[in-house]
């Protein structure tokens, strides 16, 4: 596994046509950048996405991000998908003034998604209400366990409960119903 250990300052610009996470993992910087992915894989077993980076590690700043575009993952058998806006899994670091308008589809044995990170491990700072899930977000996730969120889809993090988001329109359909949740599963 290679991890973006470097700065990539991307200068408002934005890349289009992403058809897979940018990075595999991040312990860098990424800055300034937008980026609007078409992603879309039917697989057999376990599928971390995120837009920037599968993993975010210790050390990781993203700052200024914006993303959209549509992802539609289909995973087979015993399943686990991991899926976000911006980063698939958080293990650290911190996201900072990001704003998330994918569509999700999402299919699997076991389901965790968020608009802006699927599991959040642990974070440096709260910095949730720099977030922006934009209103033309919307998340659909069907499996037989799913923990999904407008924002988050599980956090572990130190204080997630008392995180604060800003109000959306982003839509959140679980198992066919709508939901309002924006973290899906806080583990207590």
């Amino acid at each position: 596994e290679e991890t973006f250990t470097g700065s990539l300052n991307g200068a408002g610009y934005r890349i289009i046509g992403l058809t897979d996470s940018l990075f595999t993992s991040v312990a860098g910087t990424v800055r300034r950048l937008g980026v609007t992915v078409d992603y879309s894989v039917n697989a057999e077993g376990d599928v971390t996405f995120g837009t920037i980076a599968r993993v975010l590690k210790d050390g990781a700043l993203l700052v200024q991000i914006t993303v959209s575009g549509t992802v539609e993952i289909v995973a087979s058998g015993l399943s686990e998908v991991v899926a976000g806006g911006i980063a698939g899994v958080v293990e650290g670091g911190s996201i900072r003034v990001a704003t998330a308008g994918i569509t999700f589809r999402i299919r699997g044995m076991n389901v965790i998604a968020g608009g802006i990170a699927g599991v959040i491990e642990n974070m440096d700072n709260d910095y949730a209400a720099t977030w922006t899930p934009d209103g033309a977000a919307s998340l659909d996730a069907g499996g037989a366990t799913v923990n999904a969120g407008i924002y988050v889809g599980m956090s572990s993090a130190e204080g997630a409960a008392d995180w604060q988001f800003k109000e959306t329109t982003a839509s959140l359909t679980v198992n066919g119903a709508e939901s309002g949740a924006y973290i899906g599963k806080i583990p207590g």
